[in-house]
């Protein structure tokens, strides 16, 4: 392997812990090792180091190796754990293996270190690459339910557009398709009044925090200053030029609308 290897090592004894480091450089591994004798100085060295492996005793003065064990699995549950213990039984070292222990080498039989070294990374690296694909997956069906949900929620708009003629009626029924459909939390459509620069809602559907009068969001005042806590964050901003339009995009209108699964409708009347 031509990498460096981050290794942390519990392991009381200076000698055995450079024993280790030897039969790993002899076997052709490029090893750092971070030694440590308590828990304290365990729990840090997993934060800080981020360690590719963890070697540990299992009999320790001031540390268990069966508590090292469980403080890897809580700080560190992806990185392989290796038991190097002249000390550790059979018995306890399958019980180690049954509660999550990679394996386990005899300090007498520091040969077979190399060899388990590298099959744990080599297993560490293999259950990474199934997390990374399980999670592109869960991802892909995650905007396939998104695409699936906008689909029957612009047919259903489309569908309202044709069918009301009243301009409230349509606007409510839009924002109860958003919801329903949509899958959105909080869906308001609002007039854009340019000469005041402020939004005037004119329907919303969804959960939210209604305004004083208990009917909804209060008028949102449009800004131009960066960084105005009641400017709308718009990542595709658009211009109808005289005819009203529907402008449909994901918003965070800080105050306004809580709830980070929101949408707002526009309409300009100009």
């Amino acid at each position: 392997m031509a990498a460096t290897l981050q290794l942390v090592v519990v392991e009381d004894s200076v000698e055995d812990a450079e024993l280790v480091a030897r039969h790993l450089a002899k076997a052709g591994l490029d090893v750092v090792m971070h030694r440590v004798q308590t828990e304290a100085e365990f729990i840090f060295a997993l934060r800080e180091k981020q360690p590719d492996l963890i070697l540990s005793d299992f009999s320790l003065p001031q540390f268990n190796g069966l508590r090292a064990l469980d403080v890897a699995i809580a700080n560190a549950p992806d990185t392989p754990f290796i038991y190097v213990s002249g000390t550790i039984g059979e018995e306890r070292a399958i019980d180690a293996l049954r509660r999550g222990a990679t394996d386990y080498v005899l300090k007498s039989n520091l040969s077979r270190l190399s060899t388990a070294v590298e099959r744990a990374l080599r297993e560490a690296a293999l259950k990474a690459d199934q997390r990374k694909s399980e999670q592109q997956r869960r991802e892909q069906e995650i905007r396939l339910q998104r695409l699936t949900r906008t689909y029957r929620m612009l047919s259903s708009t489309s569908s309202a557009i044709l069918r009301l003629r009243n301009r409230i009626d349509l606007l409510d029924e839009v924002c109860r398709i958003a919801v329903d459909q949509g899958g959105y939390e909080r869906v308001s459509i609002s007039l854009i009044d340019t000469d005041a620069r402020v939004l005037r809602p004119r329907a919303c559907a969804g959960t939210g925090r209604p305004n004083a009068s208990g009917k909804g969001p209060t008028s949102i005042r449009i800004s131009p200053e960066a960084g105005n806590a009641s400017t709308p964050e718009c990542r595709n901003p658009t211009c109808c030029n005289g005819s009203w339009m529907l402008l449909w995009s994901e918003f965070n209108v800080k105050g306004t609308l809580p709830g980070a699964n929101s949408a707002l409708l526009f309409a300009d009347c100009r």
